[in-house]
Parts: structure tokens; sequence; C-alpha cells
């Protein structure tokens, strides 16, 4: 804390902040997190673990508090950061091994009470790149259900758990999911990759036609 407080808020190191994220606690805390939060939201922007970077406990914790701090711009600013966060990883190099994934943003933005759909209307219209693609199959094969007992949100079954369950059901069972993922069970080259998208087919396809009336 000695060195934050020494330290330009702009120019506090990774470890100092992650440490102080990860053992923040008290009355003081949202209000101190308010004042590091561009820092954390730069480092989270490099690319850096969200849990190291703290703010997936800062979401989580201390958000709600926060948000009451922060006037219409900073809330509004803070909407597109996380849709673009998601639109990032969704365009991001699959090869390259990340520290976080989609469904980490997800389950942060989640946590921290914040306009999540705009965060879930990114997953509903993907890009059309390779990321996106296994964001979709990784989705219908595990992360789906997760929600749907609410272990996708600390295992808590919340009314945002619930909201976030019914979206992702929507996105899952759409015309657009399913077209896509015949697309790449029927075309692509990676046998692995088809395999999986077909398997995926299927289950959005039962999930399609439980919705269906009649």
């Amino acid at each position: 804390m000695e060195r934050i407080a020494r330290s330009d808020p702009q120019h506090v190191s990774f470890d100092d902040l992650s440490e102080y994220h990860c053992a923040a606690k008290g009355d003081c805390a949202g209000e101190d997190l308010t004042f590091l939060l561009p820092r954390t939201l730069e480092v989270v922007a490099s690319g850096s673990d969200l849990k190291s970077a703290g703010l997936f406990a800062l979401f989580a914790r201390y958000f709600p508090p926060m948000w009451e701090r922060l006037d219409d711009r900073e809330r509004d600013a803070l909407r597109v950061y996380c849709r673009e966060l998601m639109l990032w990883r969704l365009t991001a190099d699959p090869s390259i091994t990340w520290d976080y994934g989609p469904f980490e943003v997800l389950e942060m933005t989640a946590s921290g009470g914040l306009d999540v759909d705009a965060v879930l209307d990114v997953l509903s219209d993907p890009p059309e790149t390779l990321s996106a693609v296994e964001t979709i199959i990784d989705l219908v094969l595990n992360h789906f259900d997760l929600w749907g007992d609410g272990r996708g949100l600390y295992g808590v079954n919340d009314r945002r758990s619930q909201h976030v369950y019914r979206r992702l059901r929507d996105i899952i069972s759409s015309s657009k999911t399913l077209t896509l993922l015949e697309c790449i069970a029927l075309e692509d080259g990676d046998v692995g990759r088809a395999e999986r998208a077909s398997l995926a087919h299927q289950i959005a396809e039962y999930e399609a036609k439980k919705r269906r009336p009649g």
C-alpha cells in the first residue's frame, strides 16, 4: 500500500496491483479500487491474466458499490470496454496462448453487475474468425450447462446467472449458430474441430427443437 501511495496511479506495477486487488477488503476497498481502476483496465487490455491483475476479483467483490461512485460517462465507457474486450478475444489469433478467454470476460462482466447484454450481443453475432468458431463450439460443449446450474457465476444460481443462461440458450438455438456449426462440421479441414462442431450442432439442434412451439 505504501508503494502504491508513492506511485503515479498510471504506473503502479503489475505485481503491486495484483497483490493489492487480491488482498483488498473493508469499507474503503471500493474507493481504493476505483482509484486504481484505470491502471487495472490498462493491464487487462494488454492481455494479462484477469485473475492475477485482480479485475476478476474486483468486479466480483467490490464493483457494485464502486459502480455507485461512477458517473454516467464512466459507466458508458466501461460498457464499451467490456464489449470491446470480448470482441478482441474473439478476433485474437487462436494459436497464441492467452491468460484468459471469452468466458472469463463474460463471468467478470456478469459478476460485476455490468452491462452483460453488451458482451452477450457480441457472442450472438460473432465475427467470422477461427477464434469465434472455437468459442461457439466451446460454449455449446462446455459452458452452457455451467450457467444453467449456476456454476458459471461463482456457483451462485442468482438472477444474473439465470439471465445469462437464458441469453446463452437463445444464442445456442439460433439459426445463425446452427448454420455456423453445420458449415464447420461439413467443410472444415481440421478433423478434430469438424467432429466437435458436429457434436455441438447436435446439441444446439436439440436445444432449438425444445424451444419450438408444439
